[in-house]
């Protein structure tokens, strides 16, 4: 059955992250054992509930600060949590656009609004006149639709909302965790492995490919 929709993961995948670098930057403001924050597998209860969208960037930023010593800037710590957000090459987004020729495209990203906001301001940096939205069918972020990856009901609302067939539908992330909930689900999924050097342009090839050759 060929492939006929893709739903794509943001960070790692499309948008290039370090993941380390809040850590680093948290570390030089004196606030140490932040990593589990990150942890894909056991997130930080707080950061759970604020990628979900139960509680707002006000109350986050609240726990960050608590967090911090004595006298740490506010925005400092902002600065801190968005250093994660490294950068955006802008040819992806033209491979995106040659991909919507011949598939449905979705994003499905764990984020919270403070990164989107991030991210956001990234894109326009490039592309003044448009956004994501532009580019995908459909956006869906887990603080708005108050489901993360990898459970599965996270994937079951983009098949439900959009009637896609799960054997049609490719899902790409970078993260095991994630790739592992997808085929739990029933949907195809292809994971990129960047600590082999593996990246978006591999993959996204390999599915031009395929379809120049039907």
């Amino acid at each position: 059955m060929p492939i006929k929709n893709i739903i794509f993961d943001l960070g790692g995948v499309i948008l290039d992250i370090d993941y380390n670098a809040p850590i680093r930057e948290f570390a030089k403001l004196n606030m140490h054992n932040l990593e589990s924050i990150y942890s894909i597998a056991h997130p930080d209860p707080m950061y759970s509930l604020y990628e979900t969208g139960k509680i707002s960037t006000e109350e986050f930023m609240n726990y960050l600060y608590s967090r911090s010593p004595e006298g740490t800037s506010p925005t400092a710590i902002f600065n801190a949590w968005n250093s994660i957000l490294v950068g955006l090459p802008p040819h992806r987004i033209e491979i995106l656009k040659q991909l919507k020729q011949h598939y449905r495209l979705f994003l499905l990203s764990n984020i919270n609004e403070l990164h989107i906001e991030g991210f956001e301001a990234i894109y326009r940096r490039h592309f003044p006149e448009s956004s994501i939205h532009d580019v995908m069918d459909k956006v869906y972020y887990s603080c708005r639709i108050g489901k993360r990856k990898p459970e599965a009901d996270s994937f079951l609302h983009i098949v439900h909302e959009q009637n896609l067939e799960l054997k049609e539908t490719l899902f790409i992330d970078d993260s095991a965790v994630n790739v592992a909930g997808a085929l739990q689900v029933g949907l195809l999924a292809r994971r990129i492995h960047p600590e082999q050097g593996e990246t978006f342009e591999h993959v996204t090839k390999e599915l031009l490919k395929l379809k120049n050759q039907l």
